[in-house]
């Protein structure tokens, strides 16, 4: 199985691929970011596939279309304005084989405006001076607080998904906390023919 992780980042889902029922035969890693491919290429013994790091704009990438059996993505839509979400959309789209699924989870804004006081508050302020205390660097982490601000939840990507003719569902995790959108590129998986 084709596996596609967009944004990868450092490779923080591999394990958790290679854990899973999934048969992975080869993995397309993408990620904009210099400093995360690099960390990544530390990161390869996580599974038992072969993995291509790609550093590319996942908006536009060198997969070629129809290629993917799963897509997936850990933390990584937050910093994506609407107009990029629409892209990323239909990249996934194209990607994807016909009947391959895709799945993509972000922190979010919980509802409960109790919940939310807290929880931003923990994102905006508490994590960035962990991130001062453990790693001399607050900045990086006081934009979590930020994006997840401005993103808000799953939903508008959720919706975009559909507009590119995918089928996805959304739901909230932790009490909104997380959001997951999932689903699957409509039509029939066809199988070589073997000899």
């Amino acid at each position: 199985m084709h596996n596609q992780g967009l944004m990868s980042g450092m490779g923080e889902l591999w394990s958790s691929i290679n854990k899973s029922s999934i048969d992975v035969i080869e993995i397309n890693a993408v990620d904009i970011s210099p400093k995360m491919t690099s960390i990544a290429k530390g990161n390869l013994s996580r599974t038992n596939g072969k993995i291509n790091l790609l550093q590319q704009d996942v908006l536009n990438n060198s997969i070629s279309s129809n290629t993917a059996d799963i897509v997936v993505s850990s933390f990584g839509l937050k910093t994506f304005n609407l107009e990029q979400l629409t892209k990323l959309a239909k990249e996934i789209s194209r990607i994807l084989k016909p009947g391959a699924s895709f799945s993509f989870v972000e922190i979010s804004v919980p509802p409960n405006p109790f919940l939310r006081l807290f929880y931003m508050f923990y994102l905006k302020v508490i994590i960035p001076i962990i991130g001062f205390l453990f790693q001399g660097n607050s900045g990086d982490y006081r934009m979590l607080g930020i994006y997840t601000s401005k993103f808000n939840n799953c939903k508008n990507f959720q919706r975009e998904l559909t507009q590119a003719g995918l089928e996805a569902n959304y739901q909230a995790l932790f009490f909104g906390c997380a959001t997951v959108t999932w689903g699957k590129k409509s039509g029939k998986v066809t199988e070589p023919i073997s000899s």
